[in-house]
């Protein structure tokens, strides 16, 4: 999936000093059916594909990481957790910019998420309790099932949730339903080669309050031809959020869309949410 070019129409982002993006989408395929062949079924060689949900997040550049690129003047000075997002950045390109698995760039490899559940899961079912639990907090790499892509002054991040294994598979699919009770934190993390590059810093974060999948009406099939009619993409209101990561979250409105309304019980509600908190 190519966000970059079919949501955005390839109008983001431009090159800093001709090498680096100044925009980094992380897209998240989540499937929305049951694993073939069963729970602990073996993973086929071509992974399934079906129906599902498509996350993305649209990141700016931070302020700090794009004055230290334009006004470092040998690249070799750059602090040891920006050569890492260079090397990063600049890894091994297949055709057209795509990047898929097996990776030849080893730092490409180490790429790590981390999603957190911060409120709301103690109201939940026992079963989906116990699935969140497991990996509650834990980094998972996605040096399987993780494609980039680099085009212009857009990096692309696409992990592909159709290709985990039968088990992960069904444990998201079992709390599909219960997304929007749960306040959740997403991070994505270069892993550190060197002592130098320790403690990783993250590459970009956001936190994502109730967010319902099932409201989501909005298909590829019926997204709007012409970019103008993207009423949705409205740049002009976009705020920069997370001081500290190298990318800050864009926060578009059409991310609003992932919960038409707040449910009327959620569990954990803070106050800063319904005043317009972090999303």
């Amino acid at each position: 999936m190519d966000v970059h070019e079919k949501i955005l129409g390839k109008k983001v982002g431009e090159l800093i000093r001709e090498r680096v993006p100044s925009v980094l989408i992380v897209n998240v395929m989540i499937p929305d059916y049951p694993p073939e062949g069963g729970v602990f079924s073996k993973l086929a060689k071509i992974p399934p594909d079906g129906q599902g949900h498509q996350v993305a997040m649209v990141c700016k550049i931070s302020d700090w990481a794009r004055e230290a690129f334009e006004n470092t003047k040998d690249w070799k000075d750059l602090p040891p957790e920006l050569s890492l997002l260079l090397r990063y950045i600049e890894g091994t390109d297949g055709k057209d910019g795509f990047d898929g698995p097996p990776h030849q760039c080893v730092t490409r490899q180490k790429t790590k998420v981390v999603v957190m559940v911060k409120g709301g899961q103690h109201e939940l079912p026992w079963p989906v309790r116990m699935a969140l639990s497991k990996g509650n907090g834990k980094p998972f790499m996605t040096d399987r099932t993780g494609n980039f892509t680099k085009r212009g002054g857009c990096f692309e991040i696409d992990i592909d949730g159709h290709a985990f294994k039968p088990l992960a598979t069904n444990s998201l699919r079992t709390c599909h339903a219960f997304f929007k009770y749960l306040i959740l934190d997403i991070g994505v993390v270069v892993q550190g080669e060197n002592e130098k590059e320790l403690p990783e810093r993250l590459l970009t974060c956001l936190r994502v309050s109730y967010p319902d999948l099932e409201a989501v009406t909005a298909t590829f099939e019926n997204i709007e031809p012409d970019l103008k009619q993207r009423k949705w993409v409205e740049w002009n209101k976009l705020r920069l959020r997370e001081v500290g990561s190298s990318f800050r979250l864009l926060p578009l409105p059409s991310l609003k869309s992932l919960s038409k309304s707040q449910p009327s019980a959620a569990p954990d509600s803070p106050e800063s949410v319904k005043s317009g908190g972090r999303n």
